[in-house]
């Protein structure tokens, strides 16, 4: 059964826990190449520059497996367990039953052992935060959160909270779900206090929490309807309700929160913009675990013993084009302009763009790969350089893909984004009654 996956190179790694292998995945081809072995029932892995580290719960080993060679390279002793790992800098974090075994990645050693003051119950939900160097570790049985300084590998004074379970940072804040009293608290990292108490109202434990444009998404366990709430309000603000009673498995990408639908047997993507169920991909497996790649997601489904594949590649805007017209502008004479997509296209994708005359055109489908829309030259316009000074709204989506939308350029990115559209004839570093032709250099190129 798959268990647990992670990316490396052009390889995706699979846990198989009743196997004992981990299986390579080429994902340019998406075929598995090779079955390694590895210790008794691998249930997570963590990946750092060279190596897999693959935790075996039952063995109480961590296989090291080299990433460049797929094989294994070692294999280490873990005395207190190991069951979910971090990376941060030059070291791997396993955590076991109670302890923090310290290996120095590259070195593939043991550095240390930190004791923690109990039993970790919830292993997955530690964070790492980059800024102060620390990983905050949740133990819901003895009321604390264990904080392990990351630049000397030291345990240092724990932070007190009632019930600790899932936990969320967001810049100086840690905002952490109270098991018992269903609150949100959010503690200043500064300070390691509790600054805030969301007593919001939730009638009973979410499973999931996440964080997404200043909002908290709740899952509850026993429907799967989601509590959106409002930060600066500190009230739940709306309820999605979801059809499916089963404890789902739920995610976030970029702005979407994604979660399977065991009664639709769906992927159900709730759009954090809106707080609704945008679109569903219906006949899919339930996911224990999905890998994120540039190009595919690699859904894990357990119990079905399978990997499914989603393709979810984002076109890429590759330039924009036209067929300059000769001569002087001219009222009301038309200009045609196109853009060039790295992929194809759906037919009701759209871009509207902002001229550097400030005036806006909206480009249509007009073939597998291209939009296509026209300018017509007003009155008195005598703009010597059209570029394209903006992207105003699109609406662009892959034709075998999942549905992405509504991508802009950043404001402060246009400096590197001006796609010259035509240059007018009348210009006089132009031959009269000559093109001057549109040339693609490197700083010509956009992606949205």
């Amino acid at each position: 059964e798959p268990v647990f996956g992670v990316q490396a190179g052009a390889h995706v790694y699979v846990a198989n826990q009743d196997s004992n292998t981990v299986t390579v995945i080429d994902t340019d081809k998406n075929t598995p190449i090779m079955h390694i072995k590895v210790g008794l029932r691998p249930i997570s892995m963590v990946a750092t520059s060279k190596y897999i580290y693959v935790n075996n719960s039952t063995s109480n080993t961590v296989t090291v497996i080299d990433h460049q060679k797929n094989q294994v390279s070692t294999t280490i002793k873990v005395d207190n367990g190991a069951y979910y790992s971090y990376t941060y800098d030059k070291y791997v974090y396993v955590l076991g039953r109670g302890y923090v075994t310290v290996i120095d990645a590259d070195a593939r050693k043991i550095v240390t052992t930190i004791e923690l003051q109990s039993d970790i119950q919830q292993r997955n939900n530690a964070v790492i935060d980059t800024t102060r160097k620390k990983l905050y570790i949740p133990h819901t049985s003895s009321n604390s959160i264990s904080v392990i300084n990351l630049q000397n590998n030291t345990q240092e004074e724990p932070i007190s909270i009632d019930s600790p379970g899932v936990m969320v940072q967001d810049a100086d804040t840690l905002y952490v779900l109270d098991n018992r009293n269903f609150r949100i608290r959010a503690i200043d990292l500064m300070q390691k206090k509790v600054k805030t108490d969301f007593n919001i109202g939730l009638v009973r434990k979410p499973q999931k929490l996440y964080l997404i444009r200043n909002k908290f998404y709740a899952i509850h366990s026993l429907d799967a309807n989601i509590s959106v709430i409002d930060i600066s309000q500190k009230k739940i603000i709306k309820t999605i309700e979801m059809i499916g009673k089963n404890k789902p498995y739920v995610g976030v990408y970029e702005w979407f929160l994604f979660l399977m639908n065991s009664e639709k047997n769906s992927l159900d993507f709730i759009d954090s913009t809106v707080d609704t169920v945008a679109y569903s991909i219906p006949n899919y497996f339930i996911p224990s675990h999905i890998i994120f790649t540039q190009k595919y997601w690699y859904i894990i489904a357990t119990k079905d013993n399978i990997v499914s594949i989603i393709d979810v590649a984002r076109p890429q805007l590759l330039w924009f084009g036209t067929e300059a017209p000769t001569g002087v502008y001219a009222e009301d004479q038309d200009i045609s302009i196109t853009a060039i997509f790295s992929d194809e296209i759906r037919p009701d994708s759209s871009l509207e763009i902002e001229l550097s005359n400030q005036e806006k055109v909206l480009l249509k489908y007009f073939d597998n790969k291209t939009l296509s829309g026209v300018y017509s030259i007003k009155k008195g316009d005598d703009t010597k350089n059209l570029f394209v000074k903006d992207i105003v709204s699109s609406e662009i989506a892959h034709s075998g893909s999942l549905p992405w939308k509504a991508y802009t350029v950043l404001s402060n990115n246009l400096s590197s984004q001006k796609i010259s559209i035509v240059t007018n004839t009348a210009d006089p570093l132009c031959e009269p009654y000559r093109k001057c032709p549109f040339k693609a250099e490197e700083s010509d190129f956009v992606g949205l």
